[in-house]
């Protein structure tokens, strides 16, 4: 497709890729994240400590963009190999230059974590109401198929524990937790980035370039 060609479709939608889809696949290093905190729990007279963990564990996501039916462009993230990881992606902005496309893409995804604490309460209550969340902003170069991504932000997020329930006497998470509640995590210090990589693509499949398995 010549650049002409190319300027005529992104004048006529801004958000409109060349025909037919795109894919990257994305790796994301070893996570291995840290939380540490108190919380003063309603109906307690004093505060709970805890730590939160999670890793080490490598995932991967394939990314895709591709025109609906409707001839709008629709962004996707989909987890490789069964893990308990779901990334969610949305496309913020669609970017020309005479030399690339560029797609500014917000990823998150829920870490699996471990919990421990001074109470019994404490631990059930960030172990059922809060998540764990890892998310970046990332600039995808489609003619280059690369791309660079922002440093992660990791989060222990209690803010939705108003729809939810702990196993600690059954109670709604609302018994613990006002409706903005969030806990900032750390990187350990054994120099793991949480950073985002691209990994090898084939047949719809993402593979570390490694080789190593994805768990």
């Amino acid at each position: 497709m010549s650049l002409l060609s190319l300027l005529g479709l992104l004048v006529t939608s801004v958000t409109a890729p060349p025909q037919g889809s795109d894919e990257l696949c994305v790796g994301v290093q070893s996570c291995i994240v840290n939380c540490v905190g108190s919380h003063t729990l309603r109906g307690a007279a004093t505060p709970s400590a805890f730590e939160v963990f999670a890793g080490p564990a490598r995932m991967l996501f394939l990314q895709q963009l591709q025109i609906s039916r409707k001839g709008s462009l629709e962004l996707r993230c989909d987890t490789q190999h069964d893990l308990q990881w779901i990334p969610d992606c949305t496309l913020v902005e669609t970017r020309l230059s005479p030399s690339k496309i560029e797609y500014i893409v917000d990823i998150s995804a829920i870490l699996e974590k471990h919990v421990q604490g001074t109470s019994t309460a404490i631990v059930a209550a960030i172990a059922d109401c809060c998540d764990l969340r890892w998310k970046t902003r990332m600039d995808w170069h489609l003619d280059a198929d690369d791309f660079t991504a922002t440093a992660p932000t990791l989060v222990l997020d209690c803010s939705n524990a108003w729809k939810r329930y702990t196993s600690y006497l059954d109670k709604n998470c609302n018994n613990f937790f006002a409706k903005r509640t969030t806990f900032n995590c750390e990187l350990d210090e054994m120099g793991d980035t949480c950073g985002l990589t691209r990994e090898i693509l084939a047949s719809h499949e993402c593979r570390f370039a490694d080789g190593a398995s994805s768990s």
